[in-house]
């Protein structure tokens, strides 16, 4: 969808820069055709200055043209056109395949000179025009919308505002009035509030009940030291004779362990 938006972008804004010597050609195509079956037309355009057109037969209501490349003998291409429609029929079948004027159509138009591409030479399936519906077909829109996925009635809605963007940006006071109506139907007056407070992950703090008992020194009682750092520890000896009475509970030899007693 948005690929598809992009195109029909490219294709409805801007103008392109015109290189082949037909122009008036080339500039009707390019005001009527999409991007890119624009760059298809101006292949064939380029096309047509190696070409040229010989009269075979001419009647009340056509002309016959036989059609071949410049000092080139053969291979000739057989263009009938139809007056007053302006019709042409080539035997290369191109517009009868993919919907485009081929080159030699072009050497036939310029040879009858015939300033614009006749209006039967353009498909509207390859205009930029194409997507925009007419009142007739909102009735049957309306009865088809409710089985239209929510991409369509996006790319519908879309095209149909199309000629709405021109119109608002043609001038100052359309615009104010495009984009007021607008935020009167998308704005609101809620206003975003802060997100609500949540918790974060882990385990909860136990709450503290009352005062926590500390640890105290098993020699002299005190708390704010073990043991090991008592200062009421007067004998030298005092951790070797502690470390002999747990050993002399365990029922362990001494000659064992290489103390002598």
């Amino acid at each position: 969808r948005e690929g598809e938006g992009k195109d029909n972008f490219d294709s409805c804004e801007g103008s392109l820069v015109l290189i082949t010597h037909l122009k008036m050609y080339e500039r009707q195509a390019a005001e009527t055709y999409t991007r890119a079956m624009f760059r298809l037309v101006r292949d064939e355009l380029e096309k047509e200055g190696l070409l040229t057109a010989v009269i075979g037969g001419r009647d009340v209501m056509s002309t016959t043209y036989f059609v071949r490349h410049f000092g080139v003998s053969g291979n000739e291409v057989k263009v009938v056109i139809t007056k007053p429609t302006n019709t042409v029929c080539c035997c290369c079948k191109l517009f009868e395949t993919i919907g485009i004027p081929c080159s030699h159509t072009f050497v036939v138009l310029k040879a009858e000179n015939i300033t614009e591409i006749p209006g039967s030479m353009i498909l509207s399936r390859w205009t930029k025009d194409a997507k925009i519906m007419d009142h007739g077909s909102l009735e049957t829109c309306s009865t088809i919308s409710h089985y239209m996925t929510e991409e369509a009635r996006v790319g519908l809605i879309f095209s149909s505002c199309r000629n709405l963007l021109r119109y608002a940006a043609s001038s100052v006071g359309a615009y104010n009035v495009a984009i007021t109506d607008i935020h009167n139907l998308t704005l609101s007056d809620n206003v975003v509030q802060d997100p609500d407070i949540v918790l974060t992950k882990g385990s909860l703090k136990r709450p503290k009940l009352g005062q926590q008992q500390q640890r105290k020194c098993s020699r002299c009682g005190v708390p704010g030291h073990n043991v090991r750092k008592c200062k009421h520890n007067t004998r030298p000896n005092q951790p070797l004779e502690d470390s002999l009475k747990s050993y002399r509970k365990l029922s362990l030899p001494l000659s064992t362990l290489g103390v002598d007693t």
